[in-house]
């Protein structure tokens, strides 16, 4: 009898248990549910701290699983200010999960959870205006948060003008993982206001207008801790040339530049008090395809052009690629005299360059590299060009050499560049041509010597068409034939004009070499054995 009435009170305890347990579920969702949610309206949405307001269709919490779903979110700012010069106009989140949330953390100004998850966000941000205050933006964050896991997928982004009508930037079908994410009082100091660990971003295709000139897209597109890929980037001009001179009053470039594929490993980044510090095992460019067009008619730019050593040492950041590989590329140079002409034509196929030791100032006084660059490439269709170029970051005088060869060149080939330029052409072989100069940015010296045979020159008439024969017959008097099988040779010797750039200045010192062993009156013929 006794023991019967003990089963009779554990099964009430039980029952009792359980009601407990669903009169607290129900008064959860009853209660707990409104609660939170008008808890989060006055967190945020009355919080003068905050300068954004959200809304939502539905909103769900499980107190069991500590989990909560929001639908069809809406996230505005409550006026038309910006911080950092950006504003977001709009967000819509078609669904956030957040799983594993810290309840008792809630009560301690704490938020925590092991996971959050944003589904098919769109993000519209506008650039310009007035900012808002970086004390008011960062207020809201100065209690921790600690998230194990933030997932956002099937993303888009636009990045408007300040107007809020022309798109800037669109990023189509966004993705990242972001793993051990903390923000406090601490981090919000630092330039990178959040810590993180793993990341992984990955997106479909952008679209940027990166200035009044260019536009950038690229496809498939993936970032992590230690690699970047990028496939089909496509930096391609807003104007045609002629509408480019009319926009520009002094003699400006006019790129396009396509790469098939950009990869990037074992990449360290970190953000000091003082710099940004990026480097990289390799890069690796692919099937680069690069367009140069210049044109003369417009007034020459003055300025100075500083040497690439000179230019990486200025860098105010720490940049260290202890490799670069640029393969299977193709480089043109187009100059125009002006549009009454054909335009001059300077072709590089199968580019393939080695850069190594490619260091800002700041790397190179750690490092004390010098910086080396190799190149191997078809020049003007046939010609085998090597070049051996190095400097070193470190030194002020901007010192380098330059050195190279050419091989086996139908000096026809060269008529693209110079019936344009000089209104002649050139029948003959550049059998062999080596150069070597050194120089600093005041100077260059050298030796060059070449080898050739058959070569003559043809002066044409105004019309670029009929062969100026006067002027071919006394050009050709002043210029040797061949060099009867062996070199001629000559030093070179050039001062730098700081108003051009690095290439010009390698050009006028390869030319000085080249008028010294063509002319009669210049050469100085040696006579040298094969070898």
């Amino acid at each position: 009898m006794k023991k019967q009435n003990s089963i009779k009170i554990a099964a009430y305890i039980g029952l009792a248990i359980v009601g407990c347990l669903l009169l607290t579920i129900i008064l959860g969702w009853l209660f707990i549910k409104p609660w939170t949610a008008k808890k989060l309206n006055l967190a945020v949405n009355e919080n003068p701290n905050l300068s954004y307001s959200i809304s939502y269709t539905d909103y769900d919490m499980n107190l069991i699983s500590r989990t909560a779903s929001f639908k069809n979110l809406i996230f505005k700012p409550k006026s038309d200010t910006l911080n950092n010069g950006f504003s977001i106009i709009e967000t819509q989140i078609e669904e956030l999960d957040i799983s594993g949330i810290g309840l008792f953390d809630l009560f301690r100004n704490k938020f925590t959870a092991n996971a959050i998850h944003i589904k098919n966000p769109h993000i519209t941000l506008k650039k310009g205006a007035a900012k808002t205050s970086d004390t008011l933006a960062k207020k809201p964050f100065e209690h921790l948060i600690a998230i194990d896991h933030l997932k956002l997928s099937g993303g888009t982004i636009q990045l408007r003008d300040s107007i809020g009508i022309n798109s800037l930037v669109y990023l189509q079908n966004f993705n990242f993982d972001l793993h051990n994410l903390a923000v406090d009082s601490t981090s919000l100091k630092d330039k990178i206001p959040f810590r993180f660990e793993n990341y992984q971003i990955h997106y479909d295709s952008l679209y940027a207008k990166i200035n009044a000139f260019y536009t950038i897209s690229t496809l498939k597109t993936s970032l992590d801790k230690d690699n970047l890929d990028v496939k089909n980037i496509h930096l391609k001009p807003l104007y045609s040339r002629t509408d480019f001179q009319k926009k520009i009053n002094k003699e400006t470039d006019l790129f396009e530049v396509k790469n098939s594929q950009l990869h990037l490993s074992k990449i360290k980044w970190t953000m000091n008090k003082e710099h940004l510090e990026f480097s990289a095992s390799n890069l690796l460019l692919d099937s680069l395809d690069a367009v140069v067009y210049r044109n003369k008619a417009v007034a020459d730019d003055t300025s100075i052009k500083p040497l690439f050593s000179k230019k990486l040492r200025d860098l105010n950041f720490y940049l260290a690629l202890d490799t670069v590989n640029i393969k299977h590329s193709a480089i043109e140079y187009i100059e125009q005299i002006d549009f009454n002409t054909e335009a001059s034509h300077i072709t590089f196929d199968a580019f393939n360059a080695e850069i190594t030791d490619l260091l800002s100032g700041i790397a190179a006084k750690e490092k004390k590299k010098k910086t080396k660059i190799k190149v191997h490439s078809k020049f003007m269709n046939n010609a085998s060009l090597q070049v051996n170029w190095d400097f070193d970051v470190n030194n002020t005088s901007d010192q380098f050499t330059f050195s190279g060869s050419i091989h086996q060149l139908p000096t026809a080939n060269l008529n693209t560049f110079l019936r344009p330029q000089i209104n002649a052409t050139t029948t003959g072989t550049l059998e062999q041509v080596f150069f070597n100069i050194y120089g600093n940015n005041k100077e260059s010296k050298g030796d060059f010597k070449i080898k050739y045979h058959d070569f003559k020159i043809e002066f044409l008439r105004k019309n670029g068409q009929k062969k100026n024969k006067f002027l071919s017959a006394i050009g050709n008097l002043f210029v040797r034939k061949d060099t009867d099988n062996t070199f001629n040779e000559a030093e070179i010797e050039q001062l730098r004009n700081p108003e051009k750039s690095f290439f010009n200045y390698m050009w006028i010192s390869l030319a000085d070499g080249l008028k010294k062993t063509f002319l009669v009156t210049n050469s100085k013929q040696q006579s040298k054995d094969k070898d």
